[in-house]
């Protein structure tokens, strides 16, 4: 008897580690639609993070690694990790903590193509207009000007006005040692372990060279290109069809997208300010906006319809089709995980083909004839995501790279213009994940001890701050477009 109740009781806490442990099917991976999270739980998490991170902080300035030992080498990528997701966190540019980091990433030795990465987007970071808190109405901000002025814009608009030389001459020194480590086709770690391409690796050297770009550094156009090239190549040949969806920087020109932003915004401020003078002249009015306010929390979410401005909707047949880490490459039996098509590699490759696509719009005759394929890729991408979509899991990887998955599908979601994959409302399923899974010290847990809890935590906190960079859009005022199987405000 007491033998039976030990194996039922120990049956029980499985099934509890199971339930609760990261992948393990919490909610958020049903087709349901939930309600958005609340943005002062959002706000509340960040806030927890960015102080257990900066109380991790060493006195030479630098953070370490508490992963693995393959990840022990990689100090000045942590450091940069940390500075990245402390400023997008809400600490100030010049806060004691952030100038000794800097102080320490600059005695440090250029190796890795992590490391390097990291460090352009924290040092373009240190310049960027602040992302808002998730609970923060932007009636309340002071610069309304800004309204009309698109996130990226400003960004640029901050860093050519605000940047020090030094920081100017640094970021060049950065791309260009970026540049110098291509392979024939991408990027690996230097010196490499049999193979000379890695879509992690490749990702975020491109999420750099976009900085880069947008900071005026000299970026060879060829280099986009043969990146599209090779994420077209590496993608899975076939998938189940999914249903189409709306991919706008698939199924449009995201130029086209950018011009079209501009007025929308333009447009939306003028009838803002034309609500607002009606609230201060009419108590009816008054009183309705007051009873709308209580309802409405956090960033704002407009539907733009591409039809009133001249843009065509077309379905276009989606299959989902991923990516893998390394494409083709066998160097043993162990080495089969990284042909496998997982969720983390499918989002790399999502946002490097559009970091690519944006920058080769720009020089239109370095990508002719692979137009079509760069944007059936993207399409076929997001589709994969969306047929095999979990935010309690790093779909078909378990759960190694959970939070590192988060982020990636935080980029290719912000970076793609897709609100949804499909059905699936990716940021409030992955926030609710998120904020489950934080421990009450303020930290993220590594579930397989591979990139440790402060590599985790800044994931989580770059994830609940939409942090990428938009192409289109705003960090608080989300663009929905429509098209088809989507109506207006849905």
């Amino acid at each position: 008897m007491c033998t039976r109740r030990f194996r039922i009781l120990v049956l029980a806490i499985v099934s509890i580690v199971f339930v609760f442990a990261p992948g393990a099917g919490l909610p958020g991976d049903d087709d349901k639609d939930g309600v958005d999270v609340d943005p002062k739980r959002i706000d509340d998490a960040i806030d927890k993070a960015v102080a257990w991170l900066k109380s991790k902080q060493k006195d030479d300035g630098s953070w370490e690694s508490d992963g693995s030992d393959h990840t022990k080498d990689f100090q000045m990528g942590y450091t940069a990790l940390v500075t990245f997701a402390l400023l997008k966190g809400g600490l100030k540019p010049n806060d004691p903590v952030i100038n000794r980091a800097f102080a320490s990433l600059e005695e440090q030795e250029l190796k890795k193509t992590y490391d390097v990465s990291c460090y352009v987007l924290a040092l373009e970071a240190r310049y960027a207009p602040p992302l808002p808190k998730a609970s923060e109405k932007d009636e309340k901000k002071k610069k309304k000007k800004s309204r009309t002025i698109p996130y990226e814009e400003q960004m640029q608009r901050n860093w050519h006005g605000k940047a020090r030389p030094k920081d100017r001459k640094k970021m060049q020194e950065l791309i260009d040692w970026l540049l110098s480590k291509r392979t024939e086709t991408v990027w690996r770690y230097p010196g490499g372990y049999g193979s000379d391409v890695d879509n992690s690796n490749t990702q975020y050297v491109l999420l750099a060279l976009s900085a880069g770009r947008r900071c005026g550094c000299k970026i060879p156009v060829e280099c986009w290109g043969k990146t599209a090239e090779y994420f077209i190549k590496a993608q899975e040949k076939d998938g189940p069809k999914v249903k189409p969806f709306v991919v706008p920087a698939a199924d449009w020109p995201i130029a086209k997208l950018k011009k079209i932003q501009k007025k929308f915004l333009k447009k939306l401020h003028t009838a803002r300010r034309k609500a607002e003078l009606e609230k201060a002249c009419s108590p009816k009015k008054r009183k309705e906006a007051e009873e709308e306010e209580k309802k409405d929390k956090g960033p704002r979410t407009s539907a733009i319809d591409p039809k009133e401005y001249g843009l065509g909707v077309e379905q276009h047949e989606m299959k989902a089709r991923g990516w893998s880490y390394i494409p083709g490459f066998k160097r043993n039996e162990e080495s089969k995980k990284d042909e496998k098509f997982t969720g983390s590699m499918t989002t790399s490759g999502i946002a490097s083909l559009v970091i690519c696509k944006a920058a080769l719009e720009l020089n239109p005759g370095a990508w002719r004839g692979m137009r079509k394929d760069v944007n059936q890729a993207i399409r076929d991408g997001c589709a994969w995501l969306a047929h095999n979509f979990s935010a309690t899991s790093n779909p078909k990887g378990g759960n190694r790279n959970y939070y590192y998955y988060l982020y990636g599908l935080e980029r290719a979601g912000v970076l793609s213009c897709c609100e949804k994959y499909g059905k699936h409302d990716w940021y409030n399923k992955g926030a609710e994940a998120i904020l489950g899974s934080q421990l009450a010290d303020g930290c993220w847990p590594d579930s397989n001890n591979f990139s440790g809890p402060t590599a985790n935590t800044c994931f989580a906190v770059l994830f609940l701050k939409r942090a990428t960079t938009p192409l289109i859009g705003s960090p608080d005022e989300r663009i929905i477009w429509t098209g088809p199987g989507r109506k207006k405000g849905k």
